[in-house]
């Protein structure tokens, strides 16, 4: 059957002049917030001023709207030994997504952890959750040391933990898995399929705010330098089920970018992920941590 088509009435001089107006004012917001999320380091003349890490994000108004205040959260990870050089903003809850440690140093892993956790010591988010990475546990140092070595941050493996923050009536519950299926060699690697799809389904299905994982979930700022996905597709998979509110992870630095969080609905409900990765391949600090509001 043929399509109708029906004309439409020009806008007036006048309505045509405001539609103009306000799209220079979207075009001039949408150029600001790229330039807030820019690469840091020699794009922007140095490591960031304090205060200046990423914009404050909103993760989600119909999510934030269920609690009496937002709650905010500072997302970082991959590291590298380079924390001193970066500026973390002020949040609620810190989470820290794993690779603190510098696999290049010939320092060994527990006194970089270390020298890391005096770090954590100096910041003064109340609470605080360290997920491990695949360097955080190698040489000298097995995952069953990091609880022990990390005093200055609650250490999540395959745990729920569930914080209060002044001013909101629900507690933020809180999920961390170090797991990552992209590396062998190293303690945290599982290969993809039921090994790691039967570790993931322990997560629960309710009620999570933040998920907390090294690994990436595929398709979403998964790329390796050569744009390939490498994300894992068994935590995606437990992502949809559970769906938080917020999956922050690292681990795959080629996969940040300017544009470092996305938001998708799975049963209807919103998941916001967002790499937190600092560093580049080349374990340079490039990049600032995310602040996002729940």
């Amino acid at each position: 059957m043929a399509a109708t088509l029906r004309a439409r009435k020009a806008p007036s001089r006048g309505a045509a002049a405001a539609i103009g107006a306000l799209m220079l004012l979207c075009c001039l917001a949408l150029a600001g917030w790229r330039g807030a999320h820019s690469r840091r380091g020699s794009d922007q003349g140095g490591a960031a001023a304090a205060g200046d890490g990423a914009l404050l994000l909103a993760v989600d108004t119909a999510y934030t709207k269920r609690r009496e205040r937002a709650v905010s959260v500072v997302c970082l990870g991959d590291t590298h030994g380079r924390h001193e050089e970066i500026s973390v903003p002020d949040a609620d809850i810190l989470v820290y997504t794993g690779d603190a440690v510098d696999p290049h140093d010939d320092t060994k892993v527990r006194d970089q952890l270390r020298g890391f956790n005096a770090w954590l010591g100096t910041l003064k988010h109340k609470h605080k959750i360290f997920v491990a990475g695949n360097h955080d546990a190698e040489r000298d140092i097995h995952l069953e040391d990091l609880r022990a070595i990390l005093t200055n941050a609650v250490y999540l493996q395959d745990e729920m933990l569930e914080v209060n923050v002044a001013g909101s009536a629900d507690p933020v519950r809180i999920y961390g898995s170090p797991w990552q299926p992209q590396w062998d060699g190293f303690e945290t690697f599982r290969p993809a399929g039921s090994a790691l799809a039967n570790t993931f389904a322990a997560i629960p299905a309710r009620g999570l705010d933040i998920l907390a994982t090294h690994s990436p979930p595929r398709g979403y700022f998964d790329t390796d330098p050569d744009g390939n996905p490498i994300g894992s597709k068994d935590l995606l998979l437990a992502a949809e089920r559970v769906s938080p509110a917020l999956h922050c992870f690292g681990h795959v630095h080629a996969g940040r970018t300017a544009d470092m969080m996305a938001s998708q609905k799975h049963n209807a409900e919103p998941i916001t992920y967002v790499n937190g990765a600092i560093c580049n391949d080349d374990l340079e600090a490039v990049w600032d941590p995310v602040r996002i509001l729940l």
